[in-house]
């Protein structure tokens, strides 16, 4: 009996021959079919309540401060000083605080628009949602403050200074406050 290595010559199969498809070259051929039948697309949908809000996600890859939040318009200032100086609040209690001749609808609608830019957070826990300032009132205001200097005053804080005084005359308690103030800074720089 002839050994399993040794091939009949009688027996060999056939050579693979690689087909050319309409003048196709079989390497363009073959790299077509790889495509086909070994690349596939797999989708995934999160159907989580909130997945669309990707406001507090992470990246592993290239972990980043958060960015800021937008600049408020004035509506949404207006808004802000009453949650500032109320706590969480309902938009009915906001709405009555600002005591406006708009309708309560678009109070309403305004601190959605808020929500979503990410002004104020939300509590959904209850039948009426209940909203609070996501950053805290000196927070908002440096950043404020911050935009106007380079803006208007092309980053100098002494005609910023200068402005708000001239704009709105201060009390000598502020103006003493201010002198006080501008000393701490002045030491605190000076130690770093």
């Amino acid at each position: 009996m002839p050994s399993t290595s040794v091939r009949n010559a009688d027996h060999a199969a056939p050579e693979p021959r690689s087909p050319r498809v309409a003048g196709i070259p079989p390497s363009v051929a073959f790299a077509f079919a790889r495509t086909l039948f070994f690349h596939h697309t797999n989708y995934f949908v999160d159907i989580r309540i909130n997945s669309y809000d990707t406001r507090n996600v992470t990246s592993r890859s290239h972990p980043k401060e958060p960015d800021p939040p937008p600049l408020p318009t004035d509506s949404e200032i207006a808004i802000l000083a009453v949650l500032w100086r109320q706590g969480a609040s309902t938009v009915r209690e906001v709405h009555e605080a600002l005591g406006k001749d708009n309708g309560y609808t678009a109070t309403l609608k305004l601190m959605q628009l808020m929500f979503e830019k990410g002004l104020v957070a939300r509590n959904e826990r209850y039948r009426s949602h209940v909203y609070e300032a996501r950053a805290p009132k000196e927070q908002t205001q440096q950043q404020i403050a911050g935009d106007v200097l380079k803006r208007a005053f092309e980053g100098s804080a002494k005609s910023l200074l200068l402005g708000a005084l001239s704009a709105q005359p201060a009390s000598d308690e502020d103006l003493a406050e201010i002198r006080g103030l501008l000393d701490e800074f002045e030491k605190g720089r000076g130690n770093k």
